[in-house]
This record gives structure tokens, C-alpha cells and sequence, in this order.
């Protein structure tokens, strides 16, 4: 790995305000590879297992990530040929 972000996302949920205001923000693991593709994983806050693992490819070289705030909330922005804007958008 070129970078390596833990970043936590607050849980909103538009639908049920009441439910959501209890419920622990979610942890993700942001990783930038050298080959220029960005991982992401969720992080059990209990065990520490990762799950639903996702990957996109950001461009040439490695992405280098760097954590914002976006409209208030926790986001990262991935820095490569293709840069890239995570959020939580609930």
C-alpha cells in the first residue's frame, strides 16, 4: 500500500432520525495500491473484520489520501490522475 486511511462515517439515515441518532458511526479502510487502484472496506468496531470490499481504479499513479469535510461530515479525497471524492451522502 502507497496510503492508508481509517476514516469514521457517521450513520444518517433521512428516513428514521430517531433510529439513526443512537446508532454508531461506521468505520471504513481507505487504501491507495501502486498499481493506482483504491480499496475500500468496512471495519467491524467489534472484531475488527473487514467486509464488503470495494475497489476502483483512480488512475495511473498511486492515489494518495487525504481526509475533508464535506457538507459538514467526514469524506477523503483520493489524489491520482483521476481523483476521487468519498462521502457519505445520506
Amino acid at each position: 500500500p502507497e496510503s492508508v486511511l481509517l476514516l469514521e462515517v457517521n450513520n444518517k439515515n433521512l428516513k428514521n432520525k430517531k433510529a439513526s441518532s443512537s446508532a454508531p458511526p461506521s468505520m471504513f479502510l481507505n487504501v491507495g495500491l501502486s498499481n493506482g487502484v483504491l480499496v475500500r472496506c468496512e471495519v467491524d468496531r467489534v472484531s475488527g473484520a473487514l467486509s464488503d470490499a470495494r475497489s476502483r481504479f483512480v488512475g495511473q499513479r498511486p492515489p494518495k489520501l487525504n481526509c475533508i469535510e464535506v457538507n459538514g461530515e467526514a469524506g477523503f479525497v483520493a489524489l491520482s490522475t483521476r481523483p476521487w471524492l468519498g462521502f457519505n451522502e445520506d
